[in-house]
Parts: structure tokens; C-alpha cells; sequence
């Protein structure tokens, strides 16, 4: 009997054991807090929003963008679509911000954007918006572009004024560019011997008043490059009048074709 009770006071012991055991290792583990998801509720521009540069040029840096939550805080991993046409999507990084890379300018003289955008829902939208204004060139072409080859007589003036036009290497205008006009050969005048390039890159002179001595010419000068404007004397049996070249008229009965060395008969 004593054995008996000894043995069910080991058992007993044992079991205890067993269960403590048990019990410490199925203690509730618990969770990590779960991560809090930041939604996007700010667009931000960074740098610059409106340069100017050349045509042609490479602006860098170019547009960036910070995308932030409610709170200020920068989000990543956020896709921001710059530009409608050709675009490109860039992921935000963990600073939030997302970067274009360098924006390379067209050739054509006129201002230019990139907007930058990020989709929240089908109903919001964040958005900034990014612009250059790229400018002409340095002075790479100048030529005359209205009153050469007109047809006057000795000591009078001409019909029409001069006019000659300053471009860059794209053909695009330039304004404000001073041009100086003088009579080159042949004796003569001009009234306004000095202009100023306009929006169309345009600078117009003043009457020009013929000498009594061929050749007659005038010169017009921006910067280095120079434009000549010629013309001829009108024999008494042709018209004097300047027209379109290759526009045929009738005067005094007879038929004329205006041509780039003067009228020419046709038939009367």
C-alpha cells in the first residue's frame, strides 16, 4: 500500500510538471503592430517651375516633384505620370520625390510644359505643372525679304521701303536686334537709315531715293551678316511701278511680266 501511494504521488508530480510545461509553452504570442498605409494627399514641385533657356538646350536639373501624405510626410513608391504626350512615369523614392531627368528643349522658339501627376482615386487627382520658355538662337541667318529689285528713276524714291529679316540656325525670328542701313554704291539716300528687328524678326528702313550712277545698292547690317538690296533705272518705255515678281499687268495697252531683272514686254 505504501508503494501504491508512493507511485501516485510521483505520477501526480510528474503530470503537474507536464502541464506547467505545456501551459508556459502555449503562452499568446503577440502580434506586431500592423503598418500604416500613407495615402497621398500633396503634389509638390520642386526647384524651378517657369526657366527660360535657348532653343535646342537640355535644362537639368529637370522637373521633380515630392509626393507627401496629410501629415507632411514624404510617401514612397508612388507612380507620378510628367507629360500627356510621350510620357513617363516615375516612382517615388523614399524622400517621396520622383524625378523627370533633364528636359530637352525643342527648336522652336514658343514656351513649353510638363505637368506631373498622380492618381489618388477615380475621382482625385494631384497635380503640378512645369514650363521653359525657350527663346531664338544667337543671329545665324539675315537676309532682304521686301524692296529689292524695284525699278525707279534717278533722284526719285522708291516706291516701297526696305525691309530684312534676322533668324537663328532653326529659322526662328529674332527681335530687338538693331540693323543699320546704308547706300552701298550708286549715289542716293535713305530716309530712316537705322532699325530694330520686330516680333517676326523684322527691321524695316526708310524710303531709299535713288542715285544718278548704276549699280545701285544698299546695304543692311546686323551683327556680322549683311543683307543687299538692289535697283535698276526705268527706261522710258517701261513702268516704274514695283509689283509681285512674275505678275503679269497691263499698262498703257501693252502687257508686262514683273521679273527679279525687271519688267519685262510680253505684248502690246
Amino acid at each position: 500500500m505504501k508503494k501504491l501511494i508512493r507511485y501516485s504521488g510521483l505520477i501526480a508530480a510528474g503530470l503537474g510538471g507536464l502541464l506547467g510545461a505545456c501551459s508556459e509553452g502555449t503562452a499568446p504570442v503577440s502580434e506586431p503592430p500592423a503598418t500604416q498605409v500613407r495615402t497621398p494627399s500633396q503634389l509638390v514641385a520642386q526647384g524651378n517651375t517657369n526657366v527660360t533657356a535657348v532653343v535646342g538646350s537640355t535644362i537639368e536639373p529637370g522637373p521633380a516633384v515630392q509626393v507627401l501624405d496629410e501629415k507632411n510626410q514624404p510617401v514612397a513608391g508612388v507612380s507620378v505620370t510628367f507629360g500627356s504626350y510621350r510620357s513617363k512615369v516615375v516612382v517615388s523614392g523614399p524622400d517621396g520625390i520622383a524625378r523627370y531627368g533633364p528636359w530637352q528643349l525643342d527648336t522652336v522658339a514658343r514656351e513649353y510644359f510638363i505637368d506631373a501627376r498622380v492618381r489618388v482615386t477615380a475621382q482625385q487627382e494631384l497635380y503640378a505643372v512645369f514650363y521653359a520658355r525657350a527663346t531664338p538662337g544667337p543671329l545665324a541667318r539675315f537676309i532682304a525679304v521686301s524692296g529689292n529689285n524695284q525699278v525707279g528713276r534717278p533722284g526719285k524714291a522708291l516706291p516701297n521701303q526696305l525691309h530684312a529679316k534676322a533668324t537663328d540656325i532653326y529659322n526662328n525670328p529674332i527681335s530687338g536686334l538693331v540693323v543699320s542701313f546704308s547706300v552701298m554704291s550708286g549715289g542716293g539716300s535713305i530716309d530712316l537709315t537705322s532699325g530694330t528687328t520686330d516680333y517676326n524678326g523684322v527691321a524695316t528702313a526708310g524710303r531709299w531715293s535713288l542715285g544718278t550712277t548704276s549699280p545701285q545698292r544698299v546695304t543692311a547690317k546686323a551683327g556680322d551678316l549683311e543683307a543687299v538690296f538692289q535697283a535698276t533705272f526705268c527706261e522710258t518705255t517701261q513702268p516704274c511701278e514695283l509689283v509681285p515678281e512674275n505678275l503679269a499687268y497691263v499698262r498703257d495697252g501693252a502687257v508686262w511680266i514683273n521679273r527679279a531683272d525687271g519688267p519685262l514686254l510680253v505684248a502690246n
